[in-house]
């Protein structure tokens, strides 16, 4: 006779596996698509509503820093004045000459470049490449850098971008650290030391609690401020409760054959997100 792990065990990896199929059709309703194009398309009916892009070509493994470069040179030349390219330095193989491309392409549009964060073992070279690159080209076009919850040296790291003057993202973050950080409270304690200190912060969460409480600490202490949201997750609460609080918002859009996947993984991770996602659905 079974016993029930052995019943609930393989029910639970069919029903994650019927679910994943299901919100691999669903999220086409929200994923811009392979390139650059279909992002352009997607943010330009963001732009009907107000609300600028920020642009992420999201590489699968299969791409060379050389196509990586290519893409974000792509990226760089659809964007609008008001929008920026983030970009991932690992896709790069850290490679200052892509780089070099990648700023003199900003600077002819005067377009921010914004380094995403990736795995806590990147973060030293990323603020090394980051510190010189914002010597030689910051007063030609903004930089920015993003900073995780997660990670207990961000903190040391929002002193640093605070004193380099770069606009940064507030992220929960993907990967682990160690010691580890409850992401919520190190996503306050970020809009805590970032407060009347930074150039500018992108609240990026679609935890409108959190996302509320952050864009409030910002604006007590007079910070340029933003709601960043990703195109791809439930979004509505988030848009209502900025629009409550009067606050700008912008949609990181990811394309490329890794932003689905990605996605998926966020919404299968949170029950509470499928019920956003499918009352998102029923409102389209």
């Amino acid at each position: 006779m079974s016993t029930e792990a052995e019943v609930v065990g393989p029910f639970r990896r069919f029903r994650r596996s019927v679910m994943r199929s299901v919100l691999t059709r669903v999220a086409t309703v929200y994923v811009a698509g392979d390139d650059v194009q279909d992002a352009r398309r997607v943010a330009d009916t963001w732009a009907r509503r107000g609300i600028p892009a920020t642009f992420g070509f999201w590489d699968d493994g299969r791409d060379t820093p050389r196509d990586v470069a290519n893409q974000y040179l792509l990226g760089l030349d659809a964007l609008r004045p008001e929008e920026y390219l983030s970009i991932k330095l690992t896709a790069l193989d850290y490679s200052e000459a892509l780089l070099e491309e990648l700023a003199e392409r900003a600077a002819q549009r005067h377009l921010r470049l914004h380094f995403d964060s990736m795995y806590p073992d990147t973060v030293d070279r990323t603020r090394a490449l980051v510190t010189a690159f914002a010597a030689r080209w910051g007063s030609k076009f903004p930089i920015g850098f993003t900073l995780p919850g997660r990670w207990a040296r961000s903190l040391d790291d929002a002193a640093w971008a605070c004193e380099l003057r770069l606009p940064v993202r507030v992220v929960k973050g993907q990967f682990p650290a160690e010691p580890a950080v409850d992401p919520i409270e190190g996503f306050d304690h970020l809009i805590e030391a970032l407060a009347g200190k930074a150039a500018h912060v992108a609240v990026a969460t679609h935890d409108p609690e959190l996302g509320e409480r952050s864009l409030r600490r910002l604006a007590e202490k007079g910070t340029s401020r933003e709601l960043e949201l990703l195109h791809g997750l439930p979004m509505r609460k988030s848009l209502r409760a900025a629009e409550v609080l009067g606050e700008k918002v912008r949609v990181y859009i990811g394309y490329g054959r890794a932003h689905v996947p990605y996605a998926v993984s966020k919404v299968m991770e949170n029950p509470k997100m499928m019920m956003w996602m499918a009352r998102d659905l029923l409102h389209l």
